[in-house]
């Protein structure tokens, strides 16, 4: 009897998994193939297919958090959303800080985020991400930014 039950729920869990393990392959191989035709994945410094976007503080609480493509440009950092489609750019001019934090407009994955601070229209805005190794971004970011301002 118990078999009855457990067996198609362990079925379905088994489809449900593969099913979201397919999607989310073919929304990163996208990603990837967006910036490759955008800038040419070799002139990229470092990407992510994977970026867990946090938000941008000016939006406040309630905007759409999501997955998508982070890459550092020779000119800026540029994100593309998966979903919805959205994208962004902040110049290296325009960046006021670059650091590692905990957590984000009052939301953690408990895993340290790529945080930045910088200049949008004037005005101060903030903006975070989960990437792998962040603190790697943030030299790197903070490199360019010396560099550029030399």
């Amino acid at each position: 009897m118990v078999f009855k039950i457990v067996i198609p729920i362990i079925i379905f869990l088994f489809l449900l998994f593969f099913l979201l393990n397919s999607i989310f392959k073919r929304a990163r191989r996208e990603l990837f193939e967006r910036l490759d035709s955008r800038f040419g994945i070799e002139n990229l410094i470092l990407y992510s297919t994977s970026a867990n976007y946090f938000g941008r503080k000016s939006k406040g609480m309630m905007q759409v958090r999501g997955n998508g493509a982070l890459a550092l440009t020779e000119e800026g950092i540029f994100f593309q959303m998966a979903m919805p489609d959205e994208e962004f750019f902040i110049n290296y001019s325009d960046i006021l800080s670059a650091d590692v934090r905990k957590s984000f407009l009052g939301k953690s994955v408990f895993k340290p985020l790529l945080h930045l601070e910088f200049k949008s229209n004037g005005e101060t805005d903030e903006v975070a991400w989960y990437v792998e190794n962040p603190e790697e971004w943030v030299e790197t970011i903070l490199k360019i930014k010396d560099e550029k301002s030399v």
